[in-house]
């Protein structure tokens, strides 16, 4: 968020330094404003989808890393009922 009302600031103080608004009419002003606006809400939307993605992806790699040790688990019983098996026919 604070990334983002730098670069409306810089967008806007850049121009006004260079007397870029000084021939701009207050339509085209207005303008201006709401194309930032607009630029700005969806660059905030982005940013949010982003971090629901990383969620996601946080969480399914959690409940990969349970079915992985649960698996480790179910192959060290096999192993061990295979061990039994195995000393049993001996």
């Amino acid at each position: 968020m604070g990334i983002l009302l730098m670069i409306v600031a810089a967008m806007i103080a850049i121009p006004s330094v260079l007397g870029f608004f000084s021939g701009m009419s207050v339509f085209s002003m207005v303008v201006a404003i709401v194309a930032i606006s607009v630029f700005g809400g969806i660059l905030r939307e982005f940013v949010k989808s982003r971090k629901d993605l990383n969620n996601a992806a946080k969480k399914d790699l959690d409940e990969i890393k349970q079915h992985i040790a649960q698996i480790e688990e179910d192959i060290a019983d096999i192993k061990e009922q295979i061990a039994d098996f195995i000393i049993k026919q001996v």
